[in-house]
């Protein structure tokens, strides 16, 4: 089951970064990795995540409702053409 709560494109560039700098610095074998990255479900990101240590929160999606946000009212949008300082 595939959670839409995470921004698997963000999640799977950081995951080809850190494989990819790996494979440059430290093991050739991370090009394996790399590969795994690259066509991984959203579900294998994950775990391969999970599995490096990754912090998940830091890909959660945030939700859309924000009920802190104040809407304008008509009132507040109203413009006073005599107290403007751009007229």
């Amino acid at each position: 089951m595939v959670n839409n709560n995470f921004d698997f494109i963000r999640l799977r560039k950081d995951l080809e970064d850190y494989f990819t700098s790996a494979m440059f610095m430290a093991s050739p074998i991370a090009m394996m990795d790399v590969i795994d990255v690259k066509t991984a479900s959203s579900e294998e990101l994950i775990k391969l995540a999970k599995k490096n240590k990754f912090d998940l929160n830091k890909y959660r999606k945030k939700s859309n409702t924000n009920n802190s946000k104040k809407r304008e009212t008509r009132e507040e949008m109203r413009i006073d053409w005599f107290d403007n300082p751009l007229i």
